[in-house]
């Protein structure tokens, strides 16, 4: 029994002076940082938008779908480090089934290519 609360005084350790810490470098921060307020720095914007125009104004859906590839991309390469951490226990049969899932993804991405899903047309 005493072990673990061995244990759990180091993760009470651990997490206090991560607090801490973090708690220092937020106040650091304010006091060293700059505090000149602008218009321009208050005003909102989003991703690279002018932000003086207006509101309602209309987005071009290539920007949206650009990023949902962009993550779709992402996730289906999480599933890279599993594989890369096992290699050496999955063998031949890993190394094909790796091969095959990177030919899905290239498949994928060329589609996406020749979809023209992946070119950036700017309005003007």
């Amino acid at each position: 029994m005493k072990d673990i609360l061995i244990d759990f005084k180091y993760i009470g350790i651990f997490s206090s002076i991560a607090i801490v810490l973090g708690v220092v470098i937020l106040i650091l921060s304010y006091v060293a940082g700059k505090h000149k307020r602008y218009n321009e720095k208050l005003t909102g914007y989003e991703c690279g938008f002018n932000p003086f125009e207006d509101g309602l104004s209309r987005v071009d859906t290539s920007f949206y779908l650009v990023g949902i590839l962009l993550l779709v991309f992402d996730l289906e390469l999480v599933f890279l480090f599993p594989w890369a951490v096992s290699s050496s226990a999955t063998k031949i049969e890993g190394l094909f089934g790796m091969l095959i899932f990177f030919a899905i993804i290239m498949l994928g991405f060329v589609y996406e290519l020749r979809a023209g899903a992946l070119t950036w047309k700017k309005e003007n």
